[in-house]
C-alpha cells in the first residue's frame, strides 16, 4: 500500500536496449506519460545470456531469457506493477505484484499470416529452398515455424494470466479476444 506522498513505481521489462523501435517505442510512450503523473519507472533487462540452441529450439530459449530475471525478483517485486511485452512478464505471473503485458502484434497472428514454403508459389517455393541450400537459412518450415508456435502459446497464456493486457490496436485486440483471452 502506498502512503501519502510516495510514488507509484513500475518495472518496465525488456528484451535489450534497443530505444525508439516496435515495443521499445511504445514503452517509452507509456514510460514518458507515467513519469509525467509522478510515477517512478524501472527498466530491466536480462542480463544473462543463453548458449546457443538449434533453430527449433529458439522460442524455448527466448522464453527462458526471461527467466534469467529472477535473479533480481527481490528487487522487482518492491515494485507495484510488473509490465512487459507479449510473454516477456511470465517469470512474474506466480507472484502477487500485478503484471501487464502490452502487444504491439502477436506471434499467433504472424504465423496465421505467413504461408509456409510449401504453400508459396513456384518461384518463391525456389528462393526459399535456395536460400536453405546455400546455408542462408538453416532449416526449412517444419522446424523453424515451432519455435514461433511456442512463443505464441506462451503469449497467449501470459495474456489470460495477467492482470491486464494492453493491445496497441483494435487488429491485435481482436487477435487476442480471437484466442480466448
Amino acid at each position: 500500500m502506498r502512503h501519502i506522498g510516495q510514488s507509484m513505481k513500475i518495472a518496465f521489462i525488456h528484451n535489450e536496449k534497443k530505444l525508439g523501435t516496435g515495443a521499445y517505442y511504445i514503452n517509452d510512450l507509456m514510460a514518458l506519460k507515467l513519469r509525467e503523473s509522478d510515477v517512478d519507472i524501472k527498466n530491466f533487462y536480462p542480463r544473462t545470456t543463453l548458449m546457443e540452441t538449434p533453430v527449433h529450439l529458439g522460442g524455448l530459449k527466448s522464453i527462458l531469457f526471461f527467466y534469467s530475471l529472477l535473479e533480481r525478483r527481490s528487487e522487482i517485486l518492491k515494485f507495484n506493477i510488473i509490465q512487459g511485452t507479449t510473454y516477456t512478464p511470465l517469470p512474474f505471473l506466480a507472484y502477487p505484484v500485478p503484471v501487464v503485458s502490452h502487444f504491439g502484434s502477436t506471434t499467433r497472428g504472424f504465423l496465421d499470416a505467413t504461408p509456409t514454403a510449401a504453400n508459396l508459389e513456384n518461384g518463391g517455393k525456389k528462393i526459399w529452398y535456395k536460400l536453405k541450400k546455400d546455408g542462408v537459412i538453416p532449416e526449412l518450415n517444419i522446424k523453424t515455424r515451432r519455435p514461433l508456435r511456442d512463443i505464441a502459446d506462451i503469449e497467449e497464456y501470459v495474456a489470460s494470466k495477467a492482470t491486464a493486457v494492453i493491445a496497441t490496436s483494435e487488429y491485435v485486440k481482436k487477435e487476442l479476444l480471437a484466442s480466448g483471452v
